[in-house]
């Protein structure tokens, strides 16, 4: 009843906009500190691929900072009609619909280039001596890289970095700080945060992609915009958005040094 609701609303909203000639608004929910991915300035990829869709849709864009934090996320964002999508969202996600996939990534190792260590499988067995930096949630289900090393005993030697809570710089750039500065060895990251930080590492850092997947565990992730679980509208109409933007989207992405996968 709700969302018949919301849509009957939404229809009303868009003939009130088309009779006065002004456009429909694009609500983007955004992290408002979240770079490369976005922040509430709309300096992240994330937020410019937003855009890109927005114009494309005729809307004007709207970002909408909320932090992602609990279960209820969902319920305060779509849910509420807070906004009209979300970015980032990995295929798969219940409780949501995902469009088609506007960029495909996954997570890398991270090393100083100086060290030619190479790393590039949880199997290789100089992961024992090394001092590494993984990103963990905390709850729940945790990051692929700490669930592939627990299950090798390896979470001696791990240092955590909480992806949520803490104030300051983003998890990514404190692991890639980190690696440059010595305090650890290694870091496994989200190709999205790790390119952009290492590029600006002109050169110091390497960065290799980790086995596509690990004793059940995938280690890419194919990623769409989500919007309210019966909007199909929307969701649709995001998919040809998305569609017609492809050669904007990857030069938004190469700009930030996303590593991407076909």
């Amino acid at each position: 009843m709700y969302f018949r609701f919301l849509t009957s609303a939404v229809i009303l909203i868009a003939c009130c906009a088309a009779a006065s000639g002004g456009p429909l608004e694009f609500r983007v929910c955004v992290e408002p500190d979240n770079m490369p991915f976005s922040n509430a300035r709309g300096e992240g990829f994330e937020n410019r691929i937003a855009k890109v869709v927005a114009a494309d849709l005729g809307r004007t864009l709207v970002l909408v900072p909320i932090a992602q934090h609990g279960p209820a996320f969902f319920r305060q964002t779509l849910g509420s009609g807070r906004c009209d999508a979300l970015l980032a969202m990995p295929k798969g996600v219940d409780n949501v619909l995902v469009t088609a996939p506007y960029y495909k990534s996954g997570w890398v190792f991270v090393t100083r280039s100086d060290r030619k260590l190479d790393i590039e499988s949880f199997d290789d067995t100089r992961l024992a001596a090394l001092k590494v930096g993984v990103p963990v949630v905390g709850s729940g289900p945790d990051t692929p890289p700490l669930v592939a090393l627990g299950k090798r005993g390896l979470i001696g030697g791990l240092t955590r970095y909480p992806i949520s809570g803490v104030q300051g710089e983003p998890v990514g750039a404190r692991l890639i700080t980190d690696v440059r500065e010595g305090r650890i060895d290694l870091a496994v990251v989200w190709g999205p945060a790790a390119g952009y930080f290492v590029a600006q590492d002109d050169g110091a850092m390497t960065l290799r992609f980790t086995p596509v997947a690990d004793r059940g565990v995938s280690f890419r992730s194919s990623i769409g915009m989500a919007v309210a679980k019966r909007n199909t509208l929307l969701r649709d109409a995001l998919n040809s958005a998305l569609a017609r933007s492809h050669n904007e989207i990857a030069e938004i992405l190469a700009a930030y040094h996303v590593p991407v996968e076909p």
